[in-house]
């Protein structure tokens, strides 16, 4: 709640006191490291990448115990933990894997002429793996919103690989899947990363319809 009031600096320190009260608390990994993604300092989307993998660590042990679990709805892992709801390990997975992806593209996109070329590569294709692994999870959990997400994320991925045509392609499949969930409408992200995309590839007439 904190992070979508942008009281980010407090929201950080509030789920940093639960890590520090439960070392184990996998859901305040996830949800620290989408905090700190959003802050544009190396070291804090540094942070984050080493957030989400020690969600993603935990998730998946808790996943291979096998726990007794029911259907999670549409919520995300913030809503489902600290919301003492249960949850399906394939939704929880498919979100673990986004944040993966998620936090090491923003690196690169906050840090872009920062970065060397082997620097951008790595990170780049790292994130391609987790973001491969959350739409097979989403798609397994029937996860529709969280697959309109990955897709958004993966288009933003391929732009700044250069692959402008997959950057289109999955920007425009990501507003499609959207379009079924009216809280979602006007999606801002793919349309932003159609806009740069064809302006990249030197079709001004359709960058700026998707302004």
């Amino acid at each position: 709640l904190l992070l979508y009031q942008d009281r980010v600096k407090q929201a950080e320190w509030e789920l940093k006191r639960a890590i520090r009260y439960d070392p184990n608390y996998p859901a305040a990994y996830l949800v620290l490291a989408d905090v700190l993604t959003y802050q544009p300092s190396l070291e804090k989307q540094r942070e984050a990448i080493a957030m989400a993998e020690k969600a993603l660590l935990l998730f998946t042990g808790v996943s291979q115990k096998r726990p007794s679990v029911a259907t999670a709805s549409k919520r995300s892992i913030s809503q489902v933990v600290f919301g003492g709801a249960r949850y399906t390990d394939d939704k929880v997975l498919a979100e673990a894997h986004h944040l993966m992806g998620k936090t090491r593209t923003r690196l690169v996109e906050y840090h872009f002429e920062a970065l060397s070329d082997q620097a951008k590569d790595g990170y780049l294709d790292a994130a391609r793996g987790n973001l491969t692994e959350a739409m097979r999870f989403a798609s397994k959990g029937g996860d529709k919103r969280r697959q309109a997400l990955v897709l958004e994320t993966s288009a933003n991925n391929y732009f700044l690989k250069g692959d402008m045509a997959s950057a289109i392609k999955d920007a425009r499949e990501a507003l499609k899947v959207s379009e079924q969930f009216p809280d979602m409408k006007g999606f801002p992200d793919p349309y932003l990363t159609l806009a740069r995309a064809y302006e990249s590839s030197q079709d001004f007439a359709k960058a700026a319809d998707h302004l």
